[in-house]
């Protein structure tokens, strides 16, 4: 029987960002005992990606392009997005909504 697919999580990225480094530590711990996949794009490789994120990185995007966190983004709040994903809730926001204050 086939295993169902793993939730994907997709962390953006900028080249020299350190809240971004940051971040993506804390992610990258939360998902490494979890059934959820981490892609990491850097915003600058992608025109598309550019365009909507270029000045907001690190932004981490759900499974349907939602943007589920962004900015500076703790430990707490990475095993937050990691636990959700894992249970397929939805946290996220589309990306054209503005972020969450």
């Amino acid at each position: 029987m086939p295993q169902p697919s793993r939730p994907r999580l997709t962390f953006v990225t900028r080249e020299g960002c350190t809240i971004c480094a940051e971040a993506l530590e804390h992610f990258q711990k939360a998902v490494r005992r979890s059934r959820v996949s981490l892609d990491v794009v850097d915003v600058d490789a992608d025109p598309v990606l550019k365009d909507a994120f270029g000045g907001r990185v690190p932004v981490v995007l759900g499974e349907a392009g939602d943007v589920v966190t962004e900015g500076r983004i703790g430990r707490s709040e990475a095993r937050a997005v990691v636990t959700a994903a894992r249970r397929g809730l939805g946290r996220g926001r589309k990306a054209d909504e503005p972020p969450r204050t």
